[in-house]
C-alpha cells in the first residue's frame, strides 16, 4: 500500500501514486493509480500487488511511489520508497560468515571482528561435523556442511528465510560476539498468518547463566593460529515456541 498524506493548508487535487520497482518486477496496477482529491491534513492510498520474477536475487529490493498532484501553485510531486525481502531459498543460500576454520587455515574466516573463528578440529572433538545432527532440547538440528573456510552461518539482520514443515517449538543454535546479542523476528505461515518470537545468544566467549551451553570447545583460531580461550555453542533460553 502507498500512503500520500496533505501536509499543506490547501487542498491537493488530481492526485495519482505511481510504484515502481526493478527492472522483471510486475506491478498491477501498471498503471498511475487514481486517488482524487486530498484535503490539508488528510491522506488517500493506493494497493498494489507485486510479483517477483523466478530469477529474482535474494535480500532487500527497494520500490519508489510517486505522487503527482495539482495545488494552488501548479502542479507537484512527493516521492517516498520502502524496502521488501525476497526469501532466501534456504538457510545455507542466506550464509554470509566464515564462522569455522580449518587449524591449518586459521585465518579464513571472521566469525569476530578481531578475526577468531570456531576450529573444525576442536568442534569435531566436541562432536560436532559437517552436515552432521545436533541434538539438544528435545530438537535435533542438522550442522552446516560447508567446508571449514567458507560460508556456514548467517548474520542475523532481517533476512527472510523460506521453510517448509510443522511443529510446535522454534529451536535455534548460534552464538554472539561483543556480548549477548538478541532481537525480535517472525514467522510467517502459508494460511497469511504471522506470528513474532524473540531470541537472544550469550557471547561465545562468556555463557550468561541463562542460555544452555550445547558445547564448549577448548580454544578458538584466530588468523596466527589457536587461541587458548574457550568458544561455546548456545541453545538460547529466549526463544519463543512456534505456533503449531
Amino acid at each position: 500500500m502507498s500512503t500520500v498524506t496533505n501536509t499543506g493548508d490547501y487542498p491537493a487535487n488530481h492526485v495519482q501514486i505511481t510504484l515502481t520497482a526493478p527492472q522483471g518486477w510486475t506491478i498491477t496496477p501498471a498503471t498511475p493509480a487514481p486517488v482524487g482529491n486530498v484535503a490539508p491534513g488528510s491522506h488517500a492510498s493506493a494497493t498494489w500487488q507485486l510479483s517477483a520474477p523466478d530469477n529474482a536475487t535474494s535480500g532487500a529490493i527497494t520500490l519508489t511511489a510517486r505522487a503527482t498532484y495539482q495545488g494552488v501553485n501548479g502542479g507537484g510531486t512527493a516521492t517516498g520508497t520502502a524496502t521488501v525481502s525476497v526469501p532466501y531459498s534456504s538457510l545455507s543460500a542466506a550464509y554470509d560468515n566464515i564462522g569455522i576454520t580449518d587449524d591449518n587455515n586459521p585465518g579464513a574466516g571472521a566469525f569476530a571482528s578481531s578475526g577468531k573463528t570456531y576450529s573444525a578440529q576442536a568442534l569435531a572433538a566436541a562432536g560436532i561435523t559437517a552436515g552432521s545432527a545436533v541434538t539438544y532440547g528435545g530438537t535435533s538440528f542438522t550442522w552446516p556442511s560447508a567446508s571449514p573456510g567458507t560460508p556456514d552461518n548467517v548474520e542475523a539482520n532481517g533476512q527472510v528465510v523460506a521453510l517448509s514443515g510443522s511443529g510446535s517449538t522454534l529451536a535455534f543454535l548460534g552464538a554472539s560476539t561483543n556480548g549477548t546479542q538478541g532481537g525480535t523476528g517472525t514467522v510467517y505461515y502459508s494460511d497469511g498468518t504471522s506470528q513474532q518470537f524473540t531470541a537472544s545468544f550469550s557471547d561465545w566467549w562468556a555463557p550468561t547463566s541463562e542460555d544452555q551451553v550445547v558445547a564448549a570447545m577448548s580454544y578458538q583460531n584466530q588468523p596466527s593460529g589457536q587461541y587458548q580461550h574457550t568458544a561455546s555453542l548456545y541453545y538460547p533460553y529466549r526463544s519463543s515456541p512456534a505456533r503449531p
